[in-house]
Formats: C-alpha cells, structure tokens, sequence
C-alpha cells in the first residue's frame, strides 16, 4: 500500500505477537488483507524472529515493553 509522506509507516500493529490469539490475528490479517502495511510487536524479538520463522509469517518485527511509555508512543507513531 502506498502511503502519503504525512501518513504512518504500518496501517496494523499487531502488539503481543507471540501470543496465542497474536499469533492467530497476524495470520488472519496477512491471508485477508494483503493491501495493508502489517507489522507484529512484543517485548521479546527473539520470540518474534522465531514466529515469523515457524509460521512463515514474513512481516516487520517492532520491539517495544508495554511497560515503557516511551516505547509505545514510538511504537504507535508508525
């Protein structure tokens, strides 16, 4: 999807990708909605990097800890 310059870099994040519905939500959206700009999120990016290996889902991966208010806003501002 092409994107204005003023516009967010992801039209999706799916944060907490790693959990059982994260998982089962980034798949839905990459076989339904392959016109969006997805990107799966955690706190952990070895776990992500090893989502993406397993289930073959090939997306951006974003680290941020919903415990660190900066994180999310950086995460949200894309």
């Amino acid at each position: 999807m092409t994107h204005p310059s003023n516009a967010r870099e992801f039209d999706i994040i799916v944060f907490g990708a790693t959990s059982f519905v994260g998982k089962l939500t980034a798949q839905y959206l990459v076989d339904t909605h392959p016109e969006l700009a997805i990107a799966v999120a955690g706190r952990n990016e070895s776990k992500l990097q090893e989502l993406a290996h397993t289930s073959g889902i090939k997306l951006p991966i974003l680290v941020a800890d919903a415990s660190r208010i900066d994180e999310l806003r950086e995460l949200t501002a894309r």
